[in-house]
């Protein structure tokens, strides 16, 4: 059941597109609870770019690499002498 009977029945069962926002939605928040508690965690959301975020928006990745580098200066200047 649920499945097109002839071949010429090419509708989908379902909104794709919708399906993939409320998913997208979904996971979104699940990522951000995860980074939340974390002192420089970043979260980077690039709704251009596919898998290959390197190539599809090298700019992000050298922005993250910067904003990384800069946060671990800042966690080396704070932490206690002798540890």
């Amino acid at each position: 059941g649920g499945y097109p009977a002839g071949a010429s029945e090419n509708e989908a069962l379902y909104d794709h597109e919708k399906l993939f926002r409320i998913n997208n939605n979904i996971m979104m928040k699940s990522w951000i609870a995860l980074i939340d508690p974390l002192s420089y965690g970043k979260f980077f959301y690039c709704s251009h770019s596919g898998h290959m975020v390197q190539q599809d928006d090298p700019d992000i990745i050298i922005a993250s690499i910067k904003l990384a580098l800069s946060d671990y200066r800042k966690i080396v200047k704070e932490k206690p002498s002798g540890q």
